[in-house]
This record gives structure tokens, C-alpha cells and sequence, in this order.
């Protein structure tokens, strides 16, 4: 049984191969072009599935938000078939989570996913992001969503019925508070890392003291 997935997002374009539940190959576009982040549709690692195999029974596609026939048939032009196909609804918290997890060694363990900008939620008459996310992950594939914290722009809308309904149903909290997350994506790009390299500030905050003559931009 072949399984493949396709991430093609905002940043850091990938592939990844299961040959019975096996990951026999797992690569990102960045490492063939050489471009930090690839983002561009993954084509040279998709090239590398025929050096595996030429039939291709579940093909999964994460993280699109793309016509997916155009993957199909570059596929078929290079010679290799593919029997089924799904578009999972992106979970980018999910994917964090889970993907910590498996390596993790544990068999079950609560995820905390602290990641300042993931999937989009339509919150009614605005879109929100997750923002911070927390679930009880255990084998073989059960992950239960404890917490989630969705953010979205008070200037687009004040906290409507719609965005009080999704937290009292589905135990979110919605609001316009920047997380710990937001923060630092935030500093980073105005040190001028960028938002993807949010890590290095958080590597470096370890070394820093106390500026009382910083202004406190947090929302409270």
C-alpha cells in the first residue's frame, strides 16, 4: 500500500511517502531548489515519487489551496497512476501537533501547538486564525481537541453572536488578544528576520534581560 502527501501552502512545500504505514521518503521543495521556504508547487520532489514506485493508491493533499487536476495530471505525465485521491480540510494546528507527537515516543501525551498564524475560521462576519492550540494525542490516531484560541482583527469586528455561539459550542476562545505566538512572528519581522524565523528570537530571548524602557505592546 503506497501512500502519498502533498503539502503545497504559504511556505515549505513538501512530499511524503508511506509504503505501509512506513515513511520511506519525506522531503521539502527547499532542499532541491535551494530556496529557504520553497512555497512553489513541489514538482522537483513529486519527480522523485517514480524512483519508488509507479502506482500510487491514496493520494492526500494537505495545506492546498489550489486546482488539484494540476497535480493529477503531472502525475500522469509522469507515468504514474493514481488510484485515489482526498483534500483534507486544512488542521494546521493538527498537523503540529500530531507531527510532535509520533516523535515524541510516548503513547499518548497532551500537544501544545503555539504557532502565531495557522488555519483560517470563518467566525460569521470575519475570518480568524488559530493561534494557540492544545489536544490529547494517543495511538493510533486519536487526537482530541482540549483548547483552541482563535484571534481575529477587532477593527473588522467587534465580538458578534456568531463568534459567542463558536466558543460556547465547540469550547474556543475567540478574541483580539496577540498570544505569545502572534508576538513573536511580529518581532521577528520587525527585527527583520521575518516571520518565519521567529525561532531565532526565541533562541536569543533566553540571552536578553528585562528593558523596563521597552513599551509594553501586548494587549492586556
Amino acid at each position: 500500500m503506497i501512500t502519498v502527501c502533498i503539502s503545497s501552502a504559504e511556505h515549505d512545500a513538501s512530499i511524503c511517502i508511506l509504503k505501509n504505514e512506513k515513511v520511506i521518503l519525506c522531503v521539502q521543495e527547499e532542499r532541491i531548489s535551494k530556496i529557504k521556504h520553497d512555497a512553489t508547487h513541489p514538482f522537483s520532489s513529486i519527480k522523485l515519487i517514480k524512483e519508488y514506485c509507479d502506482k500510487i493508491d491514496n493520494l492526500i493533499f494537505v495545506n492546498c489551496n489550489f486546482n488539484h487536476d494540476y497535480y493529477l495530471n503531472f502525475l500522469s505525465k509522469e507515468g504514474i497512476a493514481v488510484r485515489n485521491y482526498i483534500v483534507d480540510v486544512q488542521q494546521h494546528h493538527l498537523y503540529h501537533a500530531s507531527s510532535a507527537f509520533y516523535g515524541s515516543g510516548f503513547d499518548d501525551a497532551i500537544c501544545l501547538v503555539i504557532d502565531g498564524w495557522g488555519a483560517a475560521f470563518d467566525l460569521g462576519d470575519v475570518q480568524g486564525s488559530e493561534t494557540t492550540s492544545i489536544y490529547y494525542g494517543s495511538y493510533s490516531a486519536d487526537f482530541d481537541l482540549l483548547y483552541k484560541n482563535i484571534y481575529y482583527n477587532p477593527e473588522l469586528a467587534t465580538k458578534s453572536d456568531d463568534i459567542k455561539e463558536l466558543e460556547k459550542q465547540y469550547n474556543w476562545e475567540c478574541n483580539s488578544h496577540l498570544d505569545v505566538g502572534v508576538t513573536y512572528g511580529t518581532v521577528s519581522k520587525h527585527l527583520g528576520f521575518g516571520r518565519m524565523n521567529s525561532g531565532k528570537t526565541m533562541g536569543l530571548s533566553s540571552y536578553g534581560v528585562e528593558d523596563n524602557s521597552i513599551p509594553d505592546f501586548n494587549i492586556k
